[in-house]
Parts: structure tokens; C-alpha cells; sequence
């Protein structure tokens, strides 16, 4: 899952134009911009994606060549933005094109941390939105109408190529909420970055989500997680301390009937015992110094993954 997710975030960018960029004759209007904006938003997340990996390759992986990931034109799957075609029915967001920059630039740039892909999924999401109802005929998701609740797209089936249906492709996830924001629910991020965060109902308003990371937890608005000696809720406490009873207390490294009571998360024969390394086998992300268990040993949660920096190898 990690490549995927590696290679997911590398490449929803690249190759915006192998199909459907034709020339610059749509008028601008209000509604929906100029194709000249659109194609400048396409080549800069391309250039992100591009200088985001090559500074990070050949620290984290094989080294990288950002002029031949430039050049590339090949269809891409993430976000759909390769998809791009000129229909009367899109519109795009200029406010929401620069967040989603922002976002996906701050992604790009984190080596050695997970980047912070929940914001840049958000705000990507919304660049492209349509007026194509539920279940109506699109060519590309960009025609689907915008749900506040469901992140919508255009699904082929069966035989026709021609054209699609708008459906749902899921619920729409949260962004990161800020202390005091009003918010929906509490999050946690993976080792990729991704939210990990309970879907909304199904009428539920689209708010912010408080990141355990970020020292915060939804009760409302996001408020700071309660200290050690301060009275909690569920296992809502800054990360060197754990709920017992109603109050937060400090996480230790001596004798331990739970996981919870140690620093290091990890109890075993009623001590606490220090997190595997790299390469070693686990059951759960917590029990890694990575914190990072895909498929039952310890690995690396950085990025970019080497089948990253492996799609454009440097000579």
C-alpha cells in the first residue's frame, strides 16, 4: 500500500495533457475561467510533483530525473486531473486550485516525514466541479456535480466507452481543523499521511478534522488533548500519556499490564519493551520504530518509496 500510495501522490500530476487538452477556445466567464488557467494549474502541480520527488530521491530512494518526469505524457489515475477534457459542463475553482497547490507543495516537500496528503485530497477534490446530477452522463468526473457529502466521479461500465455515469466513489473526508475551528470528528494520520477518520453519516455537514498529530481532538471545535494529571475521555491524551479512569497519566518504561502504559507503546511479558526496527515482524503499525506495518514486517513509511524514484531513474 505504500508504493501505491507513493505512486498515487507522485503521479496524479504527471502526464495532464496525454488526452483531451485541446486548443484555448473556451471564453472566459465566471463561472468556470479560461482553459489558459486550467492548463496553468495542470503544469504547475506537474512541476510539484516532479521537483518533489527528484529533491527526494537519492536520499530515499534511486536517484531521479525530473526533466524526463517533465516530459512525460502518459495518462495518470489519481485525483483524475490527466483525465481533463473541455466540456460545457466544469467549472473551476481558482480559490480552491491555489489551496490545493499549497497543499499538495507541502506534501511534495517532506521527505523523511509522512507528507500531510489529507488536505491535498481535500482541496484537489473540489478544483474540478460539474452540474451533472447523480447518475447522469459525463466523460470525466469534472462534469459531476459537487455532493457535500460524497466525493462523486464519472464511472465506466459494460460496453460504453463514450461516456460515463456520475456516482458516488465514496465519502468525503475531512480537513485539518485548527484549535477552536468548529469540527466533525477526531483523526488520526497513517505513515503515508493519509487520514484515517470515521465516515460522516449521511447528512452529517462536512467540518474540520481534529488530528490527534496536531495535539487536538473534536469535542464540538478542536480543543487540545487534556495532559497528564487532567480528567479524559475515551483515549483522549497528549501522546506521552494514556486515559485510565477518567484522568490522563504519564506513560512509562517499568513493569506494564497494557501496550498503553509505555512510552514506547509496546508491552510484552509485563515490561515495557523498545519498538522493533526496520525489517522486523509485527502485527501492528505502534509495535515499529516506524510505526509504519503494511504487510507483517517493519518498513519505512517515508517518501518516496524506491518504486517511486523508479519511474523516472536517473542515468
Amino acid at each position: 500500500m505504500q508504493d501505491l500510495a507513493g505512486i498515487a501522490l507522485l503521479t496524479l500530476a504527471i502526464g495532464w495533457c496525454a488526452q483531451g487538452c485541446g486548443s484555448d477556445s473556451r471564453a472566459a466567464d465566471p463561472r468556470s475561467g479560461s482553459l489558459a488557467e486550467v492548463h496553468d494549474f495542470l503544469e504547475r502541480i506537474s512541476k510539484i510533483a516532479c521537483a518533489g520527488a527528484a529533491s527526494c530521491c537519492g536520499v530515499e530512494g534511486p536517484p531521479f530525473d525530473e526533466a524526463a518526469c517533465l516530459r512525460d505524457a502518459t495518462p495518470v489515475l489519481p485525483f483524475g486531473f490527466s483525465d481533463f477534457r473541455d466540456t460545457p459542463h466544469f467549472m473551476f475553482d481558482e480559490a480552491e486550485a491555489d489551496r490545493c497547490l499549497d497543499a499538495f507543495q507541502a506534501a511534495m516537500t517532506m521527505c523523511h516525514d509522512p507528507p500531510s496528503q489529507v488536505d491535498a485530497q481535500y482541496h484537489c477534490s473540489l478544483v474540478f466541479r460539474g452540474d451533472v446530477a447523480d447518475h447522469g452522463r459525463c466523460v470525466w468526473f469534472g462534469d459531476c456535480a459537487y455532493s457535500p457529502h460524497a466525493v462523486t466521479t464519472c464511472f465506466y461500465s459494460g460496453d460504453t466507452k463514450a461516456y460515463g455515469s456520475c456516482q458516488g466513489a465514496g465519502p468525503r473526508m475531512p480537513w485539518t481543523g485548527l484549535e477552536g475551528e468548529q469540527c466533525l470528528t477526531t483523526c488520526v494520520r497513517d505513515n503515508a499521511g493519509n487520514a484515517n477518520c470515521p465516515p460522516p453519516g449521511a447528512d452529517a455537514p462536512i467540518l474540520a478534522g481534529c488530528f490527534i498529530e496536531d495535539g487536538l481532538f473534536c469535542d464540538g471545535t478542536c480543543e487540545r488533548l487534556p495532559s497528564a494529571g487532567e480528567p479524559c475521555e475515551g483515549n483522549y491524551c497528549t501522546p506521552d500519556a494514556y486515559c485510565d479512569g477518567g484522568t490522563c497519566k504519564l506513560r512509562g518504561a517499568g513493569a506494564c499490564g497494557i501496550s498503553a502504559q509505555c512510552t514506547s507503546h509496546a508491552c510484552r511479558e509485563g515490561a515495557c519493551a523498545s519498538r522493533a526496527p526496520l525489517g522486523s515482524s509485527c502485527e501492528d503499525p505502534i509495535e515499529c520504530e516506524s510505526e509504519f506495518c503494511p504487510a507483517g514486517l517493519c518498513e519505512t513509511g517515508s517518501y518516496p518509496t524506491d518504486s517511486v524514484c523508479a519511474l523516472y531513474p536517473a542515468d
